[in-house]
């Protein structure tokens, strides 16, 4: 892996620690709640299914990035980097293959090819419901910094194998590419010549053996330090968490607003349905 690119990976996890530990909206309310908040609102849309009932939702969502100072290009690109790679392809076959009114058809090669209503619908609504679930987690992560998350889950009772995992996995990550940017330092270094794609390719396997068999030593030498230390498999932090009436207030908010998505969506208010028409 090239250098530049080990450091781009490390400048974008920079780039959300700093928008998490900066001290504006989101950043001062207790982690605990924000992870309530953004689960609430996960459970909310996986049940609707309106168009504009999601684009409600993310508009919510760039509202509160904006009032916490999160850069908004950012924090919507991505997002939408994982709904470019993945949900747009699982979507793409279903105006093609849902039944109903057709309102576009052709022939190509002899086969025949129709697009309905309902197939651009149900595609439209797949990568919406997954970029604003996204855009929810997204929001969380990057107004809570890695270690309040831990320790928010801790204090919710999350499974203690859960919170453990959760926090080495993160710590390792960083463990990793830190060796995998000394062995590419390393290795362009040695060379006074610009490598062909071909002697790149060659020099993939011995480069990520060597990284992991120092990974592996690295990971050991620091689980040792953790042992020797008197970890026993639990999690402990010496940061406390504390709700005040103002976090009690955004939970509350954050309940009732995506209640009313719900409530909304599937009819309960006669007055609102024309939000449900799309």
């Amino acid at each position: 892996m090239p250098f530049s690119k080990l450091y781009e990976f490390f400048e974008d996890v920079f780039i959300l620690e700093e928008s998490a530990r900066r001290n504006f909206f989101l950043q001062k309310l207790d982690p605990r709640i924000k992870i309530l908040a953004a689960f609430t609102g996960i459970i909310c849309v996986t049940l609707i299914q309106s168009i504009l009932l999601y684009l409600i939702i993310l508009s919510a969502t760039v509202f509160l990035a904006t009032a916490s100072r999160i850069n908004v290009k950012d924090f919507i690109l991505r997002s939408l980097t994982f709904i470019v790679f993945f949900t747009a392809l699982i979507a793409l076959p279903l105006p093609f293959t849902t039944p109903g009114e057709i309102i576009a058809q052709t022939n190509i090669i002899g086969l025949k090819i129709t697009i309905t209503r309902e197939g651009v619908y149900a595609a439209l609504s797949l990568v919406l419901r997954v970029w604003t679930a996204l855009t929810l987690l997204n929001l969380l992560v990057m107004s809570t910094s890695f270690d309040k998350i831990t320790v928010a889950l801790s204090s919710l009772r999350a499974p203690r194998l859960f919170t453990v995992t959760f926090d080495l996995t993160l710590k390792y990550i960083f463990v990793f590419v830190h060796e995998a940017m000394r062995v590419s330092r390393a290795q362009e270094a040695r060379r006074f010549w610009k490598p062909s794609f071909l002697e790149r390719v060659k020099s993939v396997i011995p480069v990520a053996s060597n990284i992991l068999l120092r990974s592996n030593v690295k990971a050991s030498n620091i689980y040792n330090a953790m042992l020797a230390r008197g970890f026993d498999g639990s999690y402990r932090s010496l940061r406390s968490l504390k709700i005040n009436i103002g976090d009690i207030a955004y939970l509350l908010c954050s309940i009732g607003f995506f209640t009313l998505i719900v409530l909304i969506d599937k009819g309960v208010l006669p007055g609102l349905t024309f939000l449900t028409s799309f």
